[in-house]
């Protein structure tokens, strides 16, 4: 049993219970850097600075930048350095590769 619960990102249930994370786990940390990513600027009322830029209607047309979503998760989230840079760098190339391939 989970001591102080937080519900896993992305939300979900299995053999009937809701699935839960340790607070302050790597697991835990890891899903808010998740939600960072997946989330827009200006798309959270309570947090409108939350979030990765939107570049969908940028100059250079959408191109997402890897820094710009490395520094979000920093501003947003200031434990994702327990998880590593590593590890979060997996995590926005494949945020990059997925945002490219939707637009596509």
């Amino acid at each position: 049993m989970v001591k102080v619960p937080q519900f896993a990102v992305p939300f979900r249930v299995e053999n009937g219970d809701v699935v839960e994370v340790e607070q302050g786990s790597v697991e835990e940390i890891q899903a808010c850097v998740e939600a960072v990513l997946h989330t827009l600027v200006g798309s959270r009322i309570d947090e409108p600075d939350f979030g990765i830029p939107d570049e969908s209607f940028s100059q250079l047309g959408p191109n997402p930048s890897a820094e710009s979503y490395l520094a979000a998760v920093e501003a947003a989230e200031p434990r994702a350095h327990l998880i590593g840079k590593a590890r979060i760098e997996d995590m926005v190339k494949r945020i990059v590769i997925e945002g490219k391939s939707a637009d596509v």
